[in-house]
This record gives C-alpha cells, structure tokens and sequence, in this order.
C-alpha cells in the first residue's frame, strides 16, 4: 500500500448493540426472511444468476462510530432504511451520486419520495 493512506494511529470509538429477539425487535425479526427474499429479487433483477443460499436467522446488529456519526446495521435491511430515512443526508452525502441514488431507492420503496419532493 502506497504511504498516506491509512492513519495507524486514528482511534475509532465505536458502540455495538445487538438487537434482542423480544419486543419491538421480534418485528425486526420476524422482516428478516422477507427482507432477504426482497434482496434476492432485487439481485435476480440487476444480474444473471446471483449466488442463492438458504434463508437463515442471524442477529441484528447495530454499530455506531460516535466521532464520524456513521451508523452501519447488519441483519436487518429494514432497520437499516428506517435508520437511513431518520438521519437524511448532510450536504458532502449529498455530492455524492451512490449515496443519493440510493437514498431515493430507500424514500420510494417507503413511499416517501412524493412528500420529501413536495416539500
């Protein structure tokens, strides 16, 4: 790797949690099969023949780096939008074509995109 490009001594500060399978987190739970069929047909969509593997429970985990503010979630796509929509973008996302597509992916597939446009 070219010098520069990793800062060796850059701290990361993170918290993780896991998301209980009780409560309002067993809806979460109970999405993940649909949310990985969901994926699926959208992969099915973008490319000939993605990988397929059966269907498995696994935890919901959420990870948080209180410096950068950037949140990540594995195991629950939905959590994962519901995170994106309450957080938004901040002007540099916004330079950003990945993230604004897929921005707007997550406001149509929750029917929001009409009222974000709207005001």
């Amino acid at each position: 790797m070219p010098d520069g490009i990793f800062q060796e001594d850059a701290a990361l500060d993170t918290t993780t949690l896991i998301v209980k399978n009780e409560g309002a987190g067993k809806t979460l739970y109970d999405k993940q099969e649909q949310d990985y069929y969901d994926l699926l047909k959208e992969q099915k969509s973008l490319m000939k023949n993605p990988e397929e593997s059966p269907f498995e429970t696994c935890p919901i985990v959420i990870g948080i780096e209180k410096h950068s503010g950037y949140v990540f979630v594995e195991g629950s796509p939905s959590l994962a939008d519901e995170i994106t929509l309450l957080q938004g973008l901040n002007a540099k996302e916004l330079k950003n074509v990945y993230l604004v597509a897929h921005y707007i992916q997550i406001l149509k597939k929750n029917n929001q995109l009409e009222s974000v446009l709207n005001r």
